[in-house]
């Protein structure tokens, strides 16, 4: 699959544990209103950007399946469960998204 089009860029692609892959993906700006990608086993990964104007670039929040979702990052096990991400946009950059460090990908070295 190809994550870049849906502006996830994979930093840590290979990270595996006994539960299986589990590759970290941080966030850019979506570019299109809405993607799907069907994952398997009936599931359905979705990302849809509201924004009201094309000057709206920034993240200014996150929600996945209704809830607000934190982190500037996805597991590659969030995209295989599948479910809605709706990224919020703004035209000012939202600078408490992704600051505390337990929402920024950290990297799993053993």
């Amino acid at each position: 699959m190809r994550f870049h089009c849906a502006h996830l860029f994979a930093i840590e692609p290979c990270n595996s544990s006994s539960a299986g892959p589990n590759g970290i993906f941080v966030m850019g700006t979506p570019k299109f209103h809405k993607m799907s990608v069907e994952v398997g086993n009936g599931k359905i990964f979705t990302i849809e950007t509201m924004r009201k104007s094309s000057s709206e670039f920034y993240i200014e929040h996150i929600e996945h399946d209704g809830q607000l979702y934190p982190y500037s990052y996805v597991t590659y096990q969030d995209i295989m469960n599948g479910g809605k991400f709706k990224f919020f946009m703004s035209s000012k950059p939202n600078k408490a998204f992704g600051r505390s460090a337990e929402y920024r990908p950290q990297a799993a070295f053993e």
